[in-house]
């Protein structure tokens, strides 16, 4: 059992009863189930969520409980953060614990007795004090995880389930990445003047993307790549290659398959504005000697919808089998018509990829 490494718990000022807690493969699995055990202790104790909370002293009373931590197999996992509110409507916070090195093995947790709010997250490694001055749910639905610190095989990911302490239950962890997936690409340009052409130089890249997303809200905070790509945005990830891929050879009416994942946070804006505009996919490539560019907005009523809310999603892998068959536009940001580009579209969960064979 993994030994936890830093405990906080607070307690209202008034009281005077105190408690103290001890990119791999681009081709994911299923997802497995793995077990965290958690201690739930029992103390006296009440939080205010705009006081300061001091340590406080361990009470022997405790009740015990399994909690399940289900995760794609391929999100490896690092850090892990577990935050236990007051149930509604207090959801004030009753501990926190943070694990340096959870590897899927139980390890132990603290809570007093009751209904309780358990929100994880996982891989995110904030400083363990700023968490700890986390003393309300509303204060932890402010974090916004950062593009710039993803790597979609290590996922920044979170969780929450309604418990209570005694009763073992299951907790599913997230990553707040959304995966678009280039399964196939080709030009049908027959009965066009231009028939028989390839697009050459071909870049495939996202376009006004969420660049900060608060996980617990769904709320996207700030914007990158906003109306075309830029490289100097790009560099300030960790993994740059999450927005941009370049084709190898040219598409042609021979289908290719790339096999090119790109990632980004969700975007179900209900509509576009000077504060937000929809992700786009944008195929970039020279045609007879001339630059074009075919943005496809992802998951949108018009074309390339698949199914579930429009738009991105958090932890869904958008699959997308693209057929270019027009001449694009000169700017990036002006989506195509279904005329111009054809789209055969799935939605599937973040660890699983299509089975079947793409007919054209």
């Amino acid at each position: 059992m993994n030994a936890p490494n830093s405990i906080f718990a607070r307690r209202h000022p008034d009281r005077t009863s105190p408690l103290c807690f001890s990119v791999g493969s681009r081709r994911p699995a299923r997802h497995f189930s793995s077990s965290l055990s958690i201690v739930l202790i029992s103390p006296v104790l009440v939080f205010s969520c705009s006081a300061p909370a001091a340590p406080a002293i361990l009470n022997d009373s405790a009740q015990n409980a399994q909690i399940y931590i289900q995760k794609a197999e391929n999100a490896s996992a690092g850090e892990l953060d577990l935050f236990f509110f007051e149930a509604a409507p207090a959801y004030v916070l009753d501990s926190y614990q943070r694990i340096d090195s959870w590897d899927g093995s139980p390890v132990g947790g603290a809570s007093r007795s009751g209904d309780k709010l358990l929100v994880a997250f996982a891989n995110y490694a904030r400083d363990r004090y700023a968490y700890g001055a986390m003393n309300c749910l509303e204060s932890l639905s402010g974090i916004a995880f950062p593009l710039s610190q993803e790597d979609p095989s290590r996922p920044l990911m979170s969780g929450r389930q309604d418990i209570h302490a005694g009763n073992d239950c299951t907790l599913e962890l997230e990553p707040s990445l959304a995966r678009i997936y280039v399964e196939s690409l080709c030009c049908d340009f027959s009965g066009k003047a231009y028939e028989g052409e390839t697009l050459k130089d071909v870049s495939i890249y996202l376009t006004n993307v969420c660049s900060e997303y608060r996980p617990l809200s769904g709320e996207c905070v700030s914007w990158m790549n906003t109306g075309m790509f830029s490289e100097t945005d790009a560099q300030r990830l960790s993994h740059p290659e999450m927005l941009r891929s370049n084709l190898r050879g040219e598409a042609g009416s021979s289908v290719l398959f790339p096999d090119i994942c790109l990632y980004t946070y969700p975007n179900q804006l209900p509509e576009e504005s000077l504060n937000g505009r929809f992700t786009r996919l944008v195929i970039e490539g020279t045609l007879m000697g001339r630059k074009y560019y075919y943005p496809i907005n992802i998951n949108r009523e018009g074309f390339g919808y698949a199914s579930g809310v429009e738009g991105i999603a958090a932890a869904k892998n958008y699959v997308m089998n693209i057929t270019l068959t027009r001449i694009g536009t000169d700017d990036p940001d002006k989506p195509v018509s279904s005329e111009t580009v054809s789209v055969k579209a799935a939605v599937l969960p973040w660890d699983e990829f299509p089975e079947y064979v793409v007919h054209f």
